[in-house]
């Protein structure tokens, strides 16, 4: 078994007031990303892939 280390956020637009939204989206966007090896290799297949993908739109 592979664990899967994503980080999904879900707000429901009925339930959440827009001041408890920016709150929430404040401490998600200000919260550091960690930067061990594992990390580091899953941001480094993100960039290839959207290299390649920009690559195939020139």
């Amino acid at each position: 078994m592979t664990n899967s280390y994503q980080n999904v956020l879900v707000l429901s637009l009925r339930a959440t007031t827009e001041a408890i939204a920016k709150e929430i989206l404040d401490a998600w966007f200000s919260t550091p990303y960690s930067d061990d090896e594992w990390n580091l290799l899953q941001m480094e297949r993100i960039r290839q892939l959207e290299q390649s993908a920009m690559g195939s739109k020139i």
